[in-house]
């Protein structure tokens, strides 16, 4: 996971449709068990949430998620 080339850590990564899900380390990286033609969805508060497509060449996944400012409507303190 990267936020503008640094990783970010705590981002949940499932597998859609599943109740498989990790978080991503301090480094961004994880392992998931998934399987050609999975959809990996990631989500970070305050990020817009990401997905990709696994496929039989994917051992290494660069993804950048883009700052989620339209989903902040409200504020509650």
């Amino acid at each position: 996971m990267s936020d503008f080339d640094q990783p970010i850590s705590n981002v949940t990564v499932q597998v859609k449709g599943t109740d498989r899900k990790v978080k991503t380390d301090s480094e961004g990286n994880f392992n998931i068990k998934a399987q050609t033609g999975d959809v990996l969805v990631y989500t970070y508060a305050g990020r817009e949430s990401t997905a990709s497509v696994v496929n039989t060449t994917t051992n290494t996944l660069l993804v950048t998620m883009p700052l989620g400012v339209k989903n902040l409507d409200e504020v509650i303190l």
